[in-house]
């Protein structure tokens, strides 16, 4: 051990520069010195400062694995310590000259949080004064240096070690000098020898948590999941090596990076099947590139999958390019066993990911409103274990094209809905969605005329107009009441001999509104009071969702409905009989619509993905699904009641704030992608034969990599500079 304090080593050294000038001579002196080649005992003090407790000095272990010689500082932080330092004061007595250098040669598994750093004025602990500080860059032994001015008179200090937030990293040191002069000599180039030796010391926490990553890997492959084989192999080596002190170079360095294997992530389509148990390939870097029109909808799932022994939590963030919109981000919740309710996750906020199990991120991109341009970004996941998992980084480039999606869709898009839309947060949420019909729920009042003013009806209207979306929805009004009767009275007179003057007093026509009176029938009931009511006024329109049914049963009924809703099982089973129930429907020109009713978390979501291409496909004048809320509310909670199924696409929040099921998001990026099509149209772009082919393609997820491909090869000629 060579150490120096006040009576230190004093060198000249002079030399020509390369372009013939002089330079003036630099003497340094060396201040402190270390090389760590003698017993442990007597090495300097180290200071480790702990979550809520004092300063205290650490117990020193050499290591045979060194940059120099045979001996170097071996340290590792444990999971309390918020940092570890060789730490020196050199009092102001001691110190000549005006700049001062600090070298140490370093290596570290924890890059980025291995430091050296000098003060000049203050021992290191103390914080200010700070001249500089740099940290390893990788995992081979480099030199750091930090070199600057120093004020006479003045203490200085520095300090190796590991900084805050490095918890159960290892480093080791060697070499340490600390010099001073008016003028420094320039440093030599100079490469660590480096030994084989493979430092195998490694805490009880840092072992535990190897173990857990490596027997969380070998019960995927137990499980007959689908594992990287080659890393498996790695991983139990080590492990095997780390348990007998048998260690060679290359297990050292799968302990090294075990860390990054201890997530892995993945970034996959929205349609996407999967639960707890779905593995994510190893090594994946998940990034997200979309490209869309002006007012388009995207969303992919990042998947994550935790092997890291225990459950880790994440906040995620967002940074910025520059400009662009900001995604928003949902939480993926079980519902009967599917990934459906998916509240807002705001940034900032924390999510889990247990051990060994998988979780899904929703990333919802949207460009309403939005100029034409490339738009980046990075989502950071930034767990608050940084040492047993890494940082989840997702490069997000967003490309908007020249062209603008319409707002309004020339196609009825409809959910029933129970008359939320008296509120305007749900107002909002069903029109961001491109909704334009809206559901009114009347009872019949009785004895005198109806009382229009107090009416539902009443207050979606108002509602309407508030927003200025007069001439832009239709009305879907439900009157059960007329089935309920027993028989014909005044009270069902008055109201369909005033419901077109009320309309028409505040000034929507006939055609802004359709009356729903019987549901799934197609009886003597229906037919004989849907001939009274126009022969009350001609120009009422009646709905009709038919059960399935034969042409001839139709036929009847035509003359007096003005609106057909056709289910999945009604075209099911007409398409065994020859279509000719919708022949003839089709054949009378009124508007034809299909629906979906069997709209649980359990129901396939190609039904909410393809609805809108199926419209296209077969041109159909609108499309709905049954129903906006469940028959029993259920919120973030998650807890129905037992035998209670919900039918529901949307759930309320703790605060009674809606947020969709991802039935819902799916059904909206397919109103999405026909109001792409509304817009192509529009520049009399042709894209029947894309559509045939996304039309006949097997399953939600391959339509949504056939959309993708469809979006980035037509609108590539809007894209600006393309």
């Amino acid at each position: 051990m060579n150490l120096y304090r006040s009576a230190a080593l004093r060198w000249r050294r002079c030399a020509k520069l390369v372009m013939g000038l002089l330079a003036c001579p630099a003497f340094a002196e060396v201040v402190w010195q270390e090389d760590f080649e003698g017993a442990g005992d007597k090495f300097p003090p180290i200071t480790v400062v702990y979550r809520g407790k004092e300063p205290k000095k650490w117990i020193h272990i050499p290591s045979k694995e060194a940059a120099f010689g045979k001996q170097a500082l071996y340290m590792e932080s444990s999971d309390e310590a918020q940092w570890m330092f060789l730490l020196v004061n050199i009092p102001a007595e001691q110190l000549k000259g005006k700049r001062m250098r600090l070298t140490a040669w370093v290596k570290s598994d924890f890059p980025g949080k291995a430091e050296a750093m000098v003060t000049d004025g203050y021992s290191c602990d103390a914080g200010p004064g700070k001249i500089g500080a740099v940290t390893v860059k990788g995992k081979n032994w480099e030199r750091l240096v930090v070199e600057g001015p120093r004020t006479p008179g003045k203490m200085a200090g520095f300090a190796v070690g590991l900084g805050y937030g490095a918890k159960g990293a290892s480093m080791l040191i060697d070499n340490v000098k600390f010099e001073c002069a008016d003028e420094l000599p320039p440093l030599p180039d100079v490469k660590a020898v480096g030994t084989k030796w493979v430092e195998m010391r490694k805490m009880a926490s840092q072992r535990k948590r190897f173990e857990a990553l490596t027997g969380s890997w070998m019960r995927d492959a137990a499980l007959g999941l689908p594992v990287d084989s080659a890393m498996l192999k790695r991983l139990v080596n080590a492990r095997n090596g780390y348990r007998t002190g048998a260690m060679t170079p290359a297990d050292a360095e799968t302990v090294a990076v075990s860390r990054q294997y201890a997530l892995e992530a993945k970034i996959v389509e929205p349609s996407v099947e999967f639960d707890v148990t779905t593995p994510v390939s190893a090594g994946t870097s998940p990034e997200l590139d979309v490209v869309m029109p002006i007012n388009g909808y995207d969303a992919k799932i990042l998947l994550i999958r935790n092997h890291s022994g225990r459950t880790q939590y994440f906040s995620p963030r967002w940074m910025a390019g520059k400009g662009g919109p900001v995604p928003v981000l949902r939480r993926m919740i079980p519902v009967d066993g599917f990934f459906d309710a998916m509240p807002v996750l705001p940034f900032g906020n924390v999510f889990e990911v247990a051990d060994g199990e998988t979780k899904g991120i929703w990333i919802d991109i949207r460009s309403r409103d939005v100029k034409p341009g490339v738009y980046q970004g990075m989502l950071k996941f930034v767990p608050l274990d940084p040492v047993s998992v890494p940082e989840i980084r997702v490069p997000v480039r967003q490309t908007v094209a020249d062209l603008v999606s319409p707002k309004e869709l020339p196609v009825a898009v409809f959910c029933w809905d129970y008359g939320v839309a008296k509120d305007q947060t749900d107002y909002e949420f069903l029109r961001n969605a491109r909704v334009n019909v809206f559901h009114v729920c009347e009872s019949l009042p009785t004895k005198d005329s109806p009382n229009w003013e107090k009416s539902d009806l009443k207050k979606i209207l108002d509602q309407v107009d508030a927003n200025g979306d007069r001439g832009k929805v239709f009305f879907f009004l439900e009157n059960w009441f007329t089935n309920d009767a027993k028989e014909w009275n005044s009270d069902l007179d008055r109201y369909y001999t005033g419901i077109g003057a009320y309309m028409k007093s505040r000034g929507y026509g006939y055609d802004s509104f359709v009356i729903h009176c019987f549901d799934e029938v197609l009886n003597d009931k229906f037919f004989d009071r849907a001939r009274r009511i126009k022969q009350l006024d001609p120009k009422l329109r009646i709905f009709s969702d038919p059960p399935p049914a034969s042409a001839e049963q139709l036929k009847r009924f035509t003359p007096y409905l003005d609106y057909y809703c056709l289910g999945s099982w009604f075209l099911m089973e007409d398409d065994n009989n020859g279509n000719k129930a919708v022949e003839l429907l089709r054949s009378t020109g009124k508007p034809l619509w299909i629906y979906e009713c069997d709209s649980q978390p359990a129901h396939a979501l190609d039904f909410y993905r393809r609805m809108a291409l199926n419209s296209v496909q077969r041109k159909w004048d609108g499309f709905t699904f049954w129903a906006l809320k469940g028959l029993a509310f259920r919120h973030m909670s998650i807890t129905p009641e037992p035998g209670v199924v919900n039918y529901g696409l949307t759930y309320l929040d703790e605060n009674g704030v809606r947020y969709p099921s991802r039935r819902w998001a799916l059904w909206e990026l397919g109103i999405d992608d026909y109001a792409l099509f509304t817009a192509l149209r529009e520049k009399g772009i042709d894209f029947s034969a894309e559509v045939r082919a996304m039309y006949e393609t097997k399953g939600a997820a391959g339509l949504d990599r056939a959309m993708e491909a469809f979006k980035k090869e037509k609108l590539k000629q809007f894209i600006p500079g393309k």
